[in-house]
């Protein structure tokens, strides 16, 4: 068989597949919901999750030293500096006593991706508030205290610029990182955020709950194992356990009102589901919204409608909260 053959058999045995999958399988997911994950399985999505020898592939060679450019979006943009770190404010409103700031996901390796900028776009319009995205410090390079002292500067900086309300939000990784830098702020007596809108949220990086397993096969985007060896890589000498990268195990008290997104479809469930218990255990005041069927950070998926839902809810969440 030629090779123009073999290609056109295994183009046709993926479509196929992926229709078979769309067709066939039972559940609450949209069309275009299951297509996207028929993509991710396909090779779509970024390799370094998938397991410890791609994580640590991945991690060998990537550069998070080069500046971030943005792609051309429909806010109005801007790009500050704070510790020589990017800081990017989307429809700045200096008369604005309120802002969204967004830690973007990306696995303390990468980012902000296509999808980032997108959805913060979306939202910062959306919501008619401006936007803060601070580009952190990545790992390998980097450890998790760089980003916490960047982001200390970033946040007293908000309220130099006449700020006194600030929705903190993050997807995966960054979800993670705002739940862990709300509880250092409530820690070290600095501005607490009046809301947290966590996305997906990896709340601990040693990836010690045994029943992140049986959500591995059903999780198009990650690997238990992929995310140990980054979670120990952004700890640098720190314990894997410290409430710095694995928030899970910091304190709740004092937190202020949490939106969680989460879907059923991800090894990231259980632990979202075991902040939900130690949330309501602390009286924290928490909207926790489980997606049947939903992939990994959904909400920012462009064409799905699960995910034209998610921000129409955290654009009413945040509205109601002005």
């Amino acid at each position: 068989m030629s090779t123009k053959r073999k290609i056109a058999s295994i183009v046709l045995f993926i479509i196929a597949s992926g229709l078979v999958f769309i067709f066939a399988t039972k559940g609450d997911a949209s069309f275009s919901a299951r297509a996207v994950e028929v993509y991710l399985r396909v090779g779509g999505w970024e390799k370094a999750f998938l397991s410890a020898e791609t994580a640590q592939a991945f991690m060998s060679k990537v550069d998070n030293n080069s500046p971030v450019k943005p792609p051309k979006l429909n806010s109005k943009l801007s790009e500050e500096f704070i510790l020589k770190r990017q800081v990017f404010v989307f429809n700045e409103d200096k008369t604005s006593d309120t802002a969204i700031v967004y830690f973007h996901g990306g696995g303390y390796v990468t980012g902000p991706r296509i999808f980032h900028w997108r959805f913060t776009d979306k939202l910062s319009r959306e919501a008619a508030l401006p936007l803060y995205l601070p580009v952190y410090a990545k790992a390998p390079a980097h450890h998790y205290d760089e980003a916490y002292t960047f982001l200390s500067e970033f946040w007293k900086s908000l309220k130099a610029r006449g700020i006194k309300r600030v929705f903190l939000a993050g997807d995966s990784a960054g979800g993670g990182l705002a739940l862990g830098f709300t509880q250092f702020c409530i820690k070290e007596s600095l501005q607490i955020p009046d809301a947290l809108i966590l996305i997906s949220p990896w709340l601990d990086v040693s990836m010690s709950d045994p029943d992140v397993y049986e959500y591995e096969s059903v999780d198009p985007m990650l690997s238990v194992a992929a995310l140990e060896v980054i979670g120990r890589t952004w700890a640098g000498d720190a314990d894997v356990k410290n409430y710095k990268v694995s928030p899970i195990y910091g304190d709740f008290k004092r937190m202020p009102p949490v939106l969680l997104f989460v879907g059923t479809r991800e090894i990231l469930l259980p632990d979202s589901r075991r902040f939900k218990a130690l949330a309501e255990a602390a009286d924290t005041n928490l909207r926790y919204i489980e997606a049947s069927d939903m992939n990994h950070a959904y909400p920012l998926f462009p064409i799905i409608p699960e995910a034209k839902k998610a921000i129409s809810q955290i654009v009413q969440y945040i509205t109601d909260k002005k």
